[in-house]
């Protein structure tokens, strides 16, 4: 018996579901997750690929480039009628320098 008694080790318990001995319990400033012992595998390997992805993301933005091209987002958002007008830097224009526009069919082209 472990010394708080309110503890017990090694018994099943609920989170949202029944978990059972040998489970993967992690935890983080964003929550707590649960997995299956025989699903740990494929969800670490999971986990490390997109782990992967993100740090290549990253360095993607920390060059600059939009999200719109590192998430091959420009021909869903063509297909959707939107277009990415990227305004001049001058200090004459107040607006952001890079927006979405969405045109309507027959709408005015936006300046």
């Amino acid at each position: 018996m472990s010394r708080h008694p309110h503890r017990r080790v090694n018994v099943p318990w609920c989170a949202r579901g029944a978990r059972s001995n040998g489970d993967v319990v992690i935890g983080d400033d964003d929550g707590v997750v649960t997995v299956r012992r025989a699903d740990a595998a494929a969800v670490l390997a999971a986990a490390k690929q997109r782990e992967d992805k993100e740090a290549r993301s990253r360095e993607r933005y920390q060059r600059g480039e939009l999200s719109l091209d590192v998430n091959d987002m420009r021909a869903e958002l063509t297909r959707a009628g939107l277009r990415y007008v990227q305004y001049g830097t001058t200090t004459r224009d107040h607006r952001h320098p890079r927006a979405l526009h969405h045109r309507a069919a027959g709408s005015p082209a936006v300046p």
